[in-house]
């Protein structure tokens, strides 16, 4: 695999988990403010949910 190419994968990785993590953060925000929290309690677990899994998976998968 040539550099190009490598490159291309990367950007697709990073931005398939930039909308996943994007998705899974507004679920855990719109799911928190159902069962009854704050505004800011439900965006700082969706903040939270999103910041880990964007580590978790950009470093196992994206850059890894």
């Amino acid at each position: 695999m040539n550099v190009a190419t490598g490159l291309i994968r990367q950007g697709r990785r990073f931005a398939a988990v930039g909308v996943l993590n994007t998705f899974v953060g507004y679920a855990i925000i719109v799911a928190a403010l159902r069962l009854g929290a704050s505004d800011y309690v439900a965006n700082a677990l969706g903040y939270s949910a999103g910041l880990l899994l964007g580590f978790i998976l950009h470093r196992g998968w994206s850059f890894g």
